[in-house]
């Protein structure tokens, strides 16, 4: 519990002093529901909650995962940052993020976490409709 509480203080640490205009091909209301769903690249599936969890599973393997966290929007990024356990724990990324119809590409803007940047490299496509 208090590894949450901790990854969740930094978090809103980052999404406060962040700031900026938006960058979209949605526009600029991108929001962090627009994430939400299950995505998959070809390397690994990224899976989005309304509530701002992330999960990072290698691609055909649902029972093994390799990074978890909270995501949250600020002015014109989103921000991952990684739990405690798993890679990179603690670890922080911010992303610009572009949703076309049913893909989705996370642009590196900063991520101290070299897994996740080759993790989130390629485009995703929706997997649950």
């Amino acid at each position: 519990m208090r590894s949450r509480l901790a990854a969740l203080a930094l978090l809103l640490l980052l999404v406060a002093c962040a700031g900026g205009a938006g960058t979209s091909t949605t526009g600029d209301g991108l929001r962090l529901g627009d994430l939400s769903g299950e995505w998959a690249n070809g390397t690994v599936v990224l899976r989005v909650n309304d509530a701002g969890e992330f999960l990072v599973q290698p691609a055909g393997s649902a029972e093994q995962a390799l990074m978890g966290g909270f995501v949250a929007r600020d002015d014109r990024r989103f921000v991952f940052v990684s739990q405690v356990e798993g890679e990179c724990p603690g670890a922080a990324g911010a992303y610009l993020a572009e949703v076309n119809g049913d893909e989705l590409t996370l642009t590196l803007e900063e991520d101290t976490c070299p897994e996740r940047v080759a993790w989130f490299e390629a485009p995703f496509l929706r997997v649950d409709g």
